[in-house]
């Protein structure tokens, strides 16, 4: 998801005496990643809130959960059906492809799981770099990349390789 946020520098931007990354950190359930992306249009910033999608319930600020109808945000309890709908994808997700490990750095993914191991028994040789060792990860859904530049290990891969 994505939204804009008008503000002459957002790493400056205060709330409640801290910064908004931070003061936004503390008011989510369950601590969603989030980053904020820079981006130049017409030599103009722009910056987009660019935040994971929830997987298993919705997300709440401040103990509330919202959704999106068209421009506005709204409580998700005022719009029943769609509250329903949201609770059927989040009853899809696989064991699988769901999250053991949150925000790992790739150092971290590297010494989690047995990479070796994994390549050794997939028959495929070992990659010359930490970016292929990651992209062959991703490939089989052992690891998805988070907005942040970081990395969640999937139980698939938490089952199967950890160390």
């Amino acid at each position: 998801m994505r939204s804009l946020v008008q503000h002459s520098d957002h790493r400056l931007q205060k709330k409640g005496g801290q910064n908004s990354k931070s003061w936004l950190l503390q008011r989510l359930s369950p601590k969603i990643n989030f980053a904020f992306q820079e981006l130049f249009v017409d030599d103009k910033t722009v910056v987009v809130l660019e935040i994971d999608a929830a997987t298993q319930h919705p997300v709440q600020f401040h103990k509330v959960e919202y959704i999106r109808i068209g421009a506005y945000k709204k409580r998700l309890n005022e719009f029943i059906e769609k509250e329903r709908k949201l609770w059927r994808v989040f009853n899809r997700v696989s064991f699988e492809k769901g999250i053991a490990v949150e925000e790992a750095d790739s150092d971290t993914v590297i010494h989690f799981l047995d990479c070796p191991a994994y390549f050794e028994l997939s028959l495929r040789p070992y990659p010359d770099s930490r970016s292929g060792i990651l992209t062959a990860l991703e490939n089989e859904q052992m690891i998805c990349k988070t907005a942040g530049n970081k990395w969640n290990i999937t139980n698939l891969g938490a089952v199967l390789f950890t160390k």
